[in-house]
């Protein structure tokens, strides 16, 4: 497997030669990799570079924000109703764009890449005192989620489900981060529980964030001044929210199946 770091360039330097929403994702997933290994490592070092990468992945939010929207925009609207709004939404998704390119060619980038890419070769095999505490970090994790996932359920509030889909990710990254011929059967299950609850609430979550979008943009003077294009906010404001309802009640479904509390049971209890 390539290293992180290598990834992270090669992402990096195909973003800046053409930007394209898929390596942009691909950017966003090896720095969320890559901060779930350095949460494995003790050390205030790894704290403070796990805090600098996620600086760098919060500049790229806007921009995936905005390319899903338009993608979502693209299935949920008739074609009179895309041509009034596109030019109102790519202005919003290449400055969106725009701030990931000049993210990536910060000194603030380059700084804290060369300091990853040290760490990583450093760090190259995971410490014998890391090994030994991995399975103790994980029950951790496993217990982090099995409430959340209880809380979810229970309160149903958006506040509730964003945490569980927190906790799903960082368990997700953590059990990734494991060499396959080291997971336990056990942990090769809650991968593929993960990588499916991740679906659903990502999909979710989308929602969740272009209905903020678009309320956010009806209410500004340049749209709100023009009859059609509020009419096709509100026409894709309603389809966003109602197609949100589906992934949520997906996961709601998978999460009180018999089988993911046999998965996440055990390894609460600490076994």
């Amino acid at each position: 497997m390539k290293r992180l770091s290598k990834k992270l360039a090669e992402r990096r330097q195909r973003l800046l030669e053409r930007y394209d929403p898929e390596d942009l994702h691909a950017l966003r997933v090896t720095l969320r990799r890559i901060r779930s290994r350095l949460k494995q490592l003790p050390g205030k070092k790894a704290a403070r570079l796990r805090q600098e990468l996620r600086v760098l992945a919060d500049a790229t939010n806007a921009a995936r924000d905005w390319d899903t929207l338009l993608a979502s925009a693209g299935q949920l609207l008739s074609a009179q109703q895309l041509a009034t709004l596109q030019a109102t939404l790519e202005q919003r998704q290449l400055a969106a764009r725009e701030n990931v390119t000049r993210m990536l060619q910060s000194a603030s980038w380059s700084a804290t890449f060369e300091r990853w890419e040290d760490y990583e070769q450093t760090h190259a095999g995971v410490p014998g005192k890391a090994v030994s505490q991995r399975r103790r970090k994980l029950a951790r994790t496993v217990r982090k989620l099995a409430t959340a996932r209880t809380r979810a359920l229970a309160e149903g509030s958006e506040r509730h489900w964003h945490k569980l889909r927190i906790a799903i990710k960082d368990l997700r990254y953590q059990v990734d981060a494991t060499p396959k011929r080291a997971r336990t059967a056990r942990e090769a299950d809650m991968l593929a529980l993960c990588k499916q609850l991740q679906v659903s609430l990502g999909e979710w979550h989308d929602a969740v964030v272009h209905t903020r979008l678009l309320r956010e943009l009806a209410q500004q003077p340049e749209p709100a001044s023009d009859a059609a294009v509020t009419a096709a906010l509100a026409s894709l404001r309603k389809a966003v929210e109602e197609r949100g309802l589906i992934p949520i009640e997906q996961a709601r479904q998978t999460l009180n199946q018999t089988q993911v509390l046999a998965v996440l049971g055990p390894l609460a209890e600490g076994v």
